[in-house]
């Protein structure tokens, strides 16, 4: 029930103020709400003050005051509403309460109305809107008036006449003014405190925000190198196929069996005269057709290895050229912002990684609906979609399942946006691991660092988008599902 209330209160409050002053931090907005609230109850009172049953009692005069002060109250009001600077309606509220307390103490010539506790508030109201100087003066001006003015107007502004009728009423009026200086006192220990604190609190932000920028940079330097790491590790696989299969050309050219053709040769050249009889009647000669036909078919097979080799070769090479290929086509600025075929770039990704899937055993199938392109940095997608597969990879040769496979999914989702998935069927991971998948520096993984998936989600939110994962548990593979907007989120703001 209270906070209802105190929830309904300030939700009125705020209709007084500006739609901008209403995006201030706390405590911006917390003396906003002091000064508009002060002001609607110091014009409701002035209001009360001039209509209500006691207005024709106290004269011509005092209804005329009554509607200069409302006037000031209502433009402290309208100042606020039209967003003016926060010290100018201050010092028009803070003038007007003070000046109309010393008014009504004059006018109503009571000798008790110099010290009521109603003239703290100037002060204390001056202090917390104004600070502890300008607040000073306010003070002074109160206390002025409680040990000088009132009783000298009191005793008809003449020097030959004591100003206070009795001690007691000189002791009241002291103990008034001292009050009033303690009230100011206890007001500026409290602003100075509160100042302190909060300058204490920004300078620990700022701290916070220098420490979050440095991490971030490092994660993506990070996750940076282990895109490049991943890319080396495959490029040096196919490079190691295609040395396996220099070395193995190169073994099988030097074990032909090229020297007895050579042989054969130099026997018919030898009997070039007498080829007939040679090969009909001499046994060497007889020999030569057996040898040859065996020859021929030795010479078949070694030429099917060769060949493929050579076409192994010759793949090892197109996909070395297909790696350099992808990296110079991303290899764009970072912040660049383009239209960009989702499933395109994932093919881009998977012939990255395709060598490296494929001596793991690795089956990928891809699911791509019919989707618009998206505006996107090619690059940092492109870096978490290959953090994605890395990471579904390590998963899946940490299996022991015969049938690794990684499926990638591309989809609408609602409210024009993008759904890609990555899924493994590999280790999966724990019901208390998975809440922390995204933490900087998790890892499950020995040779883990933990940079690859923060970083990716980091990213996933620089593009306006959201990464999450599912899992049922361990050995029951995960899902990865990145949310991308189709519009860059520069765009969206400033067609809103």
């Amino acid at each position: 029930m209270h906070r209802t209330l105190r929830t309904w209160f300030l939700k009125r409050l705020d209709l007084l103020l500006h739609e901008e002053q209403r995006r201030f931090p706390p405590h911006e907005l917390g003396r906003f709400r002091v000064l508009v609230g002060a002001a609607a109850l110091n014009l409701a009172l002035a209001l009360l003050n001039m209509f209500g049953p006691e207005a024709p009692a106290h004269g011509t005069l005092f209804r005329a005051a009554g509607i200069l002060f409302s006037a000031a109250y209502l433009s402290t009001l309208i100042l606020v509403r039209r967003g003016a600077p926060f010290r100018i309606p201050a010092l028009l509220l803070c003038s007007a309460l003070s000046v109309g307390i010393v008014f009504a103490i004059h006018l109503l010539g009571n000798p008790q109305a110099p010290t009521h506790a109603v003239i703290m508030l100037a002060p204390a109201l001056a202090v917390y809107l104004l600070g502890a100087r300008t607040g000073l003066v306010f003070t002074g001006v109160m206390a002025l008036n409680t040990l000088f003015l009132y009783p000298w107007a009191q005793a008809g502004f003449r020097f030959d006449r004591p100003l206070f009728e009795n001690e007691q009423s000189e002791m009241m009026s002291f103990f008034a003014a001292v009050t009033l200086f303690s009230g100011w006192g206890l007001s500026w220990l409290h602003s100075a405190s509160r100042a302190e604190a909060f300058a204490a609190l920004r300078a620990s932000e700022s701290r916070l925000a220098e420490m979050h920028r440095s991490l971030l940079e490092v994660s993506r330097q990070a996750g940076k190198a282990e895109m490049a790491i991943g890319v080396l590790h495959n490029m040096g696989n196919v490079l190691n196929s295609i040395t396996v299969s220099m070395g193995l050309v190169a073994e099988r050219s030097q074990a032909l069996r090229l020297s007895g053709v050579a042989r054969v040769a130099e026997l018919l050249d030898a009997h070039a005269g007498e080829l007939g009889t040679f090969l009909t009647e001499d046994p060497r000669g007889q020999q030569i057709p057996t040898y040859l036909r065996q020859l021929s078919r030795e010479l078949a097979q070694e030429q099917e290895t060769l060949v493929a080799e050579v076409h192994t070769l010759g793949r090892g090479i197109e996909d070395v050229r297909a790696m350099v290929s992808v990296q110079q086509e991303h290899a764009r600025p970072i912040g660049l912002v383009e239209e960009v075929l989702v499933p395109q770039l994932i093919d881009d990704a998977l012939r990255l990684m395709s060598a490296s899937f494929e001596r793991s055993g690795i089956h990928v199938r891809t699911e791509y609906s019919q989707v618009p392109a998206v505006e996107v940095d090619r690059y940092k997608l492109l870096q978490i979609l290959t953090n994605l597969l890395t990471n579904a990879q390590q998963a899946l040769e940490e299996s022991a399942r015969p049938d690794k496979g990684i499926t990638v999914r591309v989809e609408h989702a609602p409210e024009g946006r993008l759904h890609v998935e990555v899924a493994d069927n590999g280790v999966g991971i724990a019901p208390e691991h998975l809440p922390r998948v995204f933490t900087q520096g998790f890892t499950t993984r020995q040779a883990g660092h933990g940079f690859g998936l923060h970083l990716s989600s980091l990213t996933a939110q620089e593009l306006g988008g959201s990464l999450t994962c599912e899992s049922s548990g361990k050995e029951q593979g995960a899902t990865f599902i990145l949310e991308l907007p189709l519009e860059a989120q520069g765009a969206r703001e400033s067609r809103a």
